[in-house]
């Protein structure tokens, strides 16, 4: 049994205050992140225990120009950042009519052919190739709130999820690809004026290189006691920032979390393996748990659960876990929670995390999540994460893993729900 008493929050605290900074993947800084977990783990694994490293090749865009100006039925300039991976502009942009299509409904768009787009929200995946379809030479999102002042004023460029895995960005037919529009972001303050003062035509410019980088995956193995159980656990985290702020609660705490489990069980060592990882290139788009899952694939079959830390440490807030599998698999959670008499509830879904990259392989996961203030921007700071919330949800999250891993009979099939399995192919 697992000695939950090993589990301190103020011990992940402290290694937490080693990654004060933006850890973007692929950059110099994620580098120094990979290389300071690892440094961290070897001083503090038992060790019979060996940390390795993955590195993994990704394309990523970068804007270089993003820019946006009334043309009519006035002359004015607006700071505009841009989405990475939407389509480039030519050199000296685009001229066009600007149409205000609120939330992308159908009726909306049925304006958007020729002209460029105005939407009150952000734009991802369907609303995307729904102003491809619609003919919309460019789009632009609103980004704030009325209430921003100084830096905030300015918004920031964000990734664009426009593809189903496999399929094209208009949709899955390869046939029949749509082209790749450009998109840029406004800040609240500045789409109340343009549409308080009635512009009818914009330019835009959107520029952008797409770059080959490197990120780093990091794991170790604790072997299970019992030669005869095979089938083990992940338990994993991204360690990886957006570029807008230093992740600390999304997820430095989730790496956090991970770490002092992976120094708990190497000291108990449960019946069944357990395989602990950190993954870069989360916040891209799972790119480091994909690439684990394709290189390790036929050792995942060993796989029975996936345990993912994502997003956690805050005092206000309440911890969800994201059951990404079947009604029993939740039933075992819910059990569990009970048991250990910590708060927390469930909800059954595809979570947005890297939980998504196991139960794609039909290994059901869940997706430790314990809501919080911040998330992708600048406030999301070590300041306000607690030691007590994090080791209350160390100490679930031992106290599941260790029910799960010291069973001699699993208590749940290895098995995805269908319509999970169609929502992950997607």
């Amino acid at each position: 049994m697992l000695d939950l008493s090993l589990l301190s929050g103020s011990h992940t605290l402290k290694f937490m205050n080693n990654f004060d900074y933006i850890r973007q993947a692929g950059s110099r800084n994620g580098a120094r992140a990979a290389a300071e977990i690892v440094k961290q783990l070897k001083a503090e694994l038992p060790s019979y225990l060996t940390v390795k490293t993955e590195p993994f090749d990704f394309t990523c865009a970068e804007v270089s120009t993003a820019s946006f100006e009334a043309v009519e039925p006035y002359r004015k300039s607006y700071p505009a950042a841009g989405y990475r991976h939407s389509g480039s502009t030519p050199a000296e942009g685009i001229t066009a009519p600007l149409v205000y299509a609120e939330y992308g409904d159908p009726i909306s768009l049925t304006r958007v052919k020729g002209a460029v787009a105005l939407l009150s929200i952000p734009v991802s995946g369907d609303l995307y190739r729904r102003l491809q379809k619609a003919g919309a030479l460019a789009f632009i999102s609103t980004a704030g709130s009325p209430l921003d002042g100084g830096q905030d004023r300015f918004p920031q460029s964000r990734n664009l999820y426009k593809k189903p895995m496999g399929g094209q960005a208009g949709g899955t037919d390869a046939s029949q690809p749509l082209p790749d529009i450009p998109g840029l972001i406004l800040h609240y303050k500045d789409v109340l004026e343009i549409l308080n003062r009635g512009v009818t035509t914009c330019h835009l410019v959107l520029r952008q290189e797409t770059l080959s980088k490197t990120g780093t995956n990091i794991y170790i193995t604790v072997p299970g006691t019992d030669p005869d159980l095979t089938e083990g656990l992940c338990v994993s985290s991204h360690y990886d920032s957006v570029p807008q702020g230093k992740g600390a609660y999304d997820n430095l705490s989730g790496t956090g979390i991970v770490y002092e489990l992976a120094l708990a069980f190497a000291k108990n060592p449960p019946h069944r393996p357990m395989t602990f990882i950190w993954f870069d290139g989360e916040e891209l788009g799972l790119l480091g748990s994909r690439a684990f899952c394709q290189t390790h694939w036929k050792e995942l079959e060993n796989c029975r659960f996936a345990y993912n830390v994502d997003l956690a440490g805050q005092l206000i807030g309440g911890t969800v876990l994201g059951v990404t599998a079947g009604p029993v698999v939740e039933a075992a959670m819910n059990l569990y929670g009970r048991e250990a008499g910590l708060g927390m509830s469930t909800k059954r879904q595809v979570w947005s995390s890297d939980s998504n990259s196991f139960a794609a392989l039909g290994i059901p996961a869940v997706t430790m999540d314990r809501d919080g203030f911040g998330m992708h921007t600048r406030f999301d700071t070590l300041d306000l994460i607690s030691p007590w919330a994090l080791e209350r949800d160390e100490k679930l999250a031992g106290f599941i893993l260790d029910r799960l891993a010291s069973s001699t009979v699993f208590p749940f099939d290895r098995a995805m729900p269908v319509e999970f399995a169609e929502k992950l192919r997607r």
